[in-house]
C-alpha cells in the first residue's frame, strides 16, 4: 500500500485533476504472483507514458469518448523478467513487454474510463496485420494519432475516499475470466492551491478457468508536475 497523503478538502472526487496529473512519463515496477502453473509470476520495471491523444469516435455499442473528450494514449515498455516456478530445473527468462491504452476523461459526465487500442487501418501496411512491432517501426516511432479505440476495458471508474485517500475501481470479464482493477491515489497532496502526484498505484486481481494471478504495479514520476486544484 503506498504512503497517505494529505487530502482532506475536497467535496467529491477530484477525477479531472488526477486525469490530468497522469500526463508525463512514469517509472514502473510491477510484482505478478500467478497461481497456476501454465503462467509465470515475475516483476516488470519499465517506463510508461501518458500523451495527448487525438481521435474520431469509433462505431462501437460500448461506451466510448466523445467530442468533448480529452484522452491520453498510455504507451508502456520494459523487460518482465519470470521467476522459476518451484521444483523446476528451468531458470527464468526476459520477456519484451509493450502495450498500449487510452484513458478518457468525459467532462459532462466527469468519467474516466480505461480502453483497448487498435493501430488505424491505414496505418497497417498490407501484408504486416500482425507485424505491428515492424508496422510501429515503419511509422517512426509512438504516434499516437495512428492509434484508435478498439473497445473498452474499465467503463467509468468508480471513485471513493477510504482511509485518506482517493481510491477507484473498475472490472473487466474477458471471455471467462474476471479482471479486477484497485486504482490507489494516495500520493496526490496539495498546496494552497496547487496539486501533486508523484506516485500511485495500480493493482489488478484476475481470476477464470485459463487465469488467475494478482497483479501489483507503483507508478513514480520521472519530472515533478503540479496543477491547479479544480473548483469543488
Amino acid at each position: 500500500m503506498l504512503k497517505s497523503g494529505t487530502l482532506q478538502s475536497f467535496k467529491k472526487p477530484p477525477i479531472k485533476s488526477i486525469f490530468n496529473l497522469l500526463k508525463g512519463q512514469w517509472t514502473v515496477h510491477r510484482e505478478i504472483k500467478s497461481l497456476l502453473p501454465s503462467l509465470p509470476s515475475g516483476r516488470f520495471v519499465g517506463t510508461a507514458t501518458f500523451t495527448a491523444h487525438f481521435q474520431s469516435t469509433p462505431k462501437s455499442t460500448n461506451p466510448v469518448p466523445t467530442l468533448e473528450t480529452v484522452s491520453y494514449l498510455y504507451h508502456e515498455q520494459g523487460i518482465f523478467t519470470t521467476t522459476p516456478f518451484p521444483n523446476s530445473c528451468q531458470p527464468g527468462f526476459e520477456i519484451n513487454v509493450n502495450r498500449r491504452y487510452v484513458y478518457s476523461y468525459q467532462p459532462d459526465r466527469d468519467e474516466l474510463s480505461v480502453h483497448f487500442v487498435k493501430l488505424k487501418p491505414n496505418n497497417i501496411p498490407v501484408g504486416n496485420e500482425e507485424k505491428l512491432q515492424d508496422t510501429e517501426i515503419q511509422l517512426g516511432g509512438d504516434r499516437t494519432e495512428a492509434y484508435e479505440i478498439d473497445y473498452v476495458y474499465l467503463p467509468s471508474l468508480e471513485f471513493s475516499f477510504e482511509n485518506d485517500r482517493w481510491v477507484a475501481r473498475g472490472d473487466h470479464l474477458c471471455v471467462k475470466d474476471m479482471y479486477w482493477a484497485f486504482y490507489d491515489f494516495g500520493c496526490l497532496q496539495h498546496e494552497e492551491d496547487l496539486l501533486k502526484m508523484d506516485k500511485w498505484g495500480l493493482k489488478h486481481s484476475v481470476k477464470g478457468p485459463d487465469k488467475e494471478y494478482t497483479s501489483d504495479t507503483v507508478y513514480v514520476r520521472s519530472e515533478r508536475k503540479k496543477i491547479e486544484k479544480e473548483d469543488d
